[in-house]
């Protein structure tokens, strides 16, 4: 199930990237707020905008990391409906057929490429997928994380 913002949501964009709200640079958001524009993270954007005042504040009394700030506000950026529930969403548009290896298998390699588009937009993960491959064990496709993979003499 999908958690609301904190300040201990995970950060996914720029230089603290893949960081907590709270572990960032207090100098750093301040001068993301100068250029909103550039920052793709909804949640990060409206976290500055909602603490900005408490943020330069905090900069002039000499602290530097946002866990040093007390009173602060957490985003209020409202999520869609349909990212709330990532499992939700991979379940109900692909199947849960499983190859005998134990990995998903989808059934044709449209329905194969359309999970990668999904999964690669939904989630926060550093492994996602990056190709579909047919698998001869099943007759049916599966997803690798791993880009352009090549079949090694030792392997044949």
């Amino acid at each position: 199930m999908f958690n609301e913002p904190t300040i201990n949501s995970v950060v996914s964009f720029g230089k603290y990237k893949r960081k907590i709200i709270n572990e960032i640079s207090i100098e750093y958001l301040i001068n993301l707020s100068n250029n909103l524009k550039c920052c793709s993270d909804k949640i990060l954007i409206d976290f500055i905008k909602n603490n900005i005042d408490i943020l330069k504040q905090a900069a002039a009394q000499g602290k530097v990391y946002v866990h040093e700030i007390e009173s602060l506000q957490p985003p209020k950026y409202n999520v869609p409906d349909d990212y709330k529930n990532k499992k939700t969403i991979l379940t109900e548009k692909f199947s849960e057929v499983k190859c005998s290896s134990g990995k998903r298998a989808y059934g044709s390699q449209n329905d194969a490429a359309q999970a990668i588009k999904t999964i690669n937009k939904i989630s926060s993960k550093d492994k996602i997928p990056r190709r579909k491959y047919f698998c001869t064990e099943c007759g049916k496709w599966h997803l690798s994380s791993i880009p352009n993979w090549k079949k090694s003499k030792s392997s044949e």
